[in-house]
């Protein structure tokens, strides 16, 4: 079966659809996900990597996210840092996942979001963009993070523009309506992707 990735700037809608997805019977991976799991485990590697570069980030058996983004954000040496500290176990369980599901019977769904940056695009037979309007991304950044409209622009402002990505991407899905509108597009995409 196939194997997608689903890329997009932060806030544009690239969990909802992988959810929906999911629903139909995709097997999905979510990077965001993966690293989560691995700042919740004192036994991994990365998580003792990340407490010993920002050790004041480490509290209760886990890494506090939201204090290390105010750390790295602010700082491109420091997110270097531990971007390469994480980016290689990702990938690395990315790949394992596209392996694995490229011998199994169901379509592949992954979110991606530096995919193109990353230069990861090349292990997918192809790419969903879902793009959505910055002032809906910020709106949506506010509710879910709280973060300020500066902080989101400076945290946004180092991907790919929706524009470069539409040019690379095989399968575009617009997010600036509701959610039932992007339920629609997900069951459309999703009979595409199956050769329907």
């Amino acid at each position: 079966m196939g194997v997608y990735a689903i890329t997009g700037a932060p806030c544009s809608g690239k969990s909802a659809l992988l959810a929906m997805l999911a629903k139909y019977g995709a097997a999905a991976f979510d990077a965001d996900r993966f690293v989560h799991s691995y700042y919740q485990d004192p036994r991994c590697r990365v998580f003792k990597q990340v407490k010993s570069f920002f050790p004041e980030t480490a509290a209760g058996g886990r890494i506090d996210t939201k204090r290390l983004g105010s750390i790295v954000f602010g700082d491109r040496k420091k997110l270097a840092s531990l971007e390469k500290i994480v980016h290689p176990a990702v990938i690395r369980d990315l790949k394992i996942w596209i392996k694995n599901n490229r011998l199994g019977q169901r379509t592949g769904v992954a979110e991606v979001q530096l995919l193109f940056e990353k230069g990861l695009d090349k292990y997918f037979d192809a790419v969903i963009l879902v793009f959505s309007h910055r002032d809906n991304r910020v709106r949506r950044a506010k509710l879910r993070a709280g973060l300020k409209r500066g902080q989101i622009l400076t945290r946004t402002a180092r991907f790919l523009s929706d524009g470069d990505k539409k040019n690379r991407a095989q399968f575009l899905v617009e997010n600036n309506a509701s959610i039932k509108e992007l339920a629609k597009k997900a069951q459309k995409l999703w009979i595409d992707l199956n050769g329907g």
